[in-house]
């Protein structure tokens, strides 16, 4: 799923591609917005390259940020709230930095988004509710896009660049019986993610 349109498309119940890469054109410039600065913030590790606050084995997302986000929203709501999350914020330790920044951008998509990516999500108020279904699928869709302007020459580059519709694909969701009580079931690991996928978005050296 991270990686491919298709996939992320048929979940969102568009026919194609087409609709799909339009979240990214000048027809929804909110959204568009938050991709490039969730790209921007990542590309920069969240402020961290060059502090020794969040080691680099931290310095990743994982599939616990929508456990997070389902489970325990509550305990960050402050962080989610502030207008850029920080480890002065309470409850932010450097472990879940990478994690609840991320989240913060997620809820921004969900929000800008209220009339299909967060149809079943109330997180404009608190107590929040992030749809686990919902919070995954926005993430994917910010790594998604992250990912492709990372291996662009620029965001410019890649913005300008008309992407190859094609037809989408639905994967099968599943439920595993190893997850505990109040957990929530994932893609199918055969239809591009797994439990163990983490957001390893990188440029290339001498991107600009």
């Amino acid at each position: 799923m991270d990686d491919s349109a298709p996939v992320v498309a048929g979940i969102l119940g568009y026919p194609d591609t087409a609709s799909f890469f339009r979240l990214i054109s000048t027809d929804c410039p909110d959204t568009r917005q938050i991709i490039i600065d969730l790209f921007r913030d990542r590309d920069n590790k969240f402020g961290f390259a060059d502090s020794a606050e969040v080691p680099p084995g931290l310095r990743s997302i994982r599939n616990s940020m929508v456990i997070i986000a389902f489970n325990h929203s509550a305990k960050y709501s402050a962080a989610l709230l502030a207008e850029s999350a920080c480890l002065s914020t309470p409850h932010f330790e450097p472990g879940d930095v990478f994690d609840l920044r991320t989240l913060w951008y997620v809820r921004r998509l969900l929000l800008s988004r209220a009339q299909d990516l967060g149809r079943q999500s109330q997180v404009l108020t608190t107590p929040f509710n992030f749809e686990a279904k919902e919070t995954l699928i926005c993430w994917k869709i910010l790594v998604y896009f992250a990912r492709r302007m990372a291996k662009a020459k620029s965001i410019d580059a890649y913005l300008s660049s008309t992407p190859h519709v094609r037809v989408a694909l639905k994967p099968e969701l599943t439920t595993s019986r190893s997850l505990a009580p109040g957990s929530i079931s994932l893609l199918s690991p055969g239809h591009g993610t797994s439990a163990e996928s983490h957001d390893d978005i990188q440029a290339p050296p001498g991107r600009s």
